[in-house]
C-alpha cells in the first residue's frame, strides 16, 4: 500500500505515513460493499455465507447469522423471509391429510 499524499510505501494497517506524517484514512466502505457482494454471491448456501462473514469480520456466529439474514432479506425480499427460504406446500398437504382422516373417522361412527 502507498501513502495517498506522498506515494511512498507504507504498511497496510498504518494510520500515519512514516515519510510525510499525513493521516491515512482507512476506506472501509468499499471493503464492506465488496464483502456484501461476496456474501450475496453465496445466496444459495447461507451456512457458507455466515461462516465467511464470521471469518472475515471476527464477529460472533449469532451476529454473522443476523447480518447475513438481514442482507439476504433486503436483497432477495421475494425469496427470503427472516432467515428461511420460502417453503413448499408440505404443511397444507399435512393439514388436508389430517382433516380427511378426521372426517373419515367421524363418518365411520355416524354410518
Amino acid at each position: 500500500m502507498n501513502c495517498p499524499k506522498c506515494k511512498n510505501p507504507i504498511e497496510d494497517n498504518a494510520t500515519i505515513c512514516e515519510w510525510c506524517g499525513s493521516n491515512i484514512k482507512i476506506e472501509t466502505k468499499n471493503s464492506l460493499s465488496d464483502l456484501n457482494q461476496e456474501l450475496l454471491s453465496m445466496s444459495q448456501n447461507k451456512l457458507a455465507a455466515v461462516k465467511f462473514y464470521h471469518e472475515k469480520t471476527g464477529s460472533g456466529l449469532k451476529q454473522a447469522k443476523d447480518y447475513v439474514d438481514n442482507l439476504f432479506a433486503k436483497n432477495f425480499p421475494n425469496n427470503y423471509i427472516q432467515g428461511n427460504k420460502k417453503g413448499g406446500c408440505f404443511s397444507i398437504i399435512l393439514i388436508l391429510f389430517i382433516a380427511g382422516t378426521v372426517a373419515s373417522v367421524i363418518t365411520s361412527f355416524i354410518l
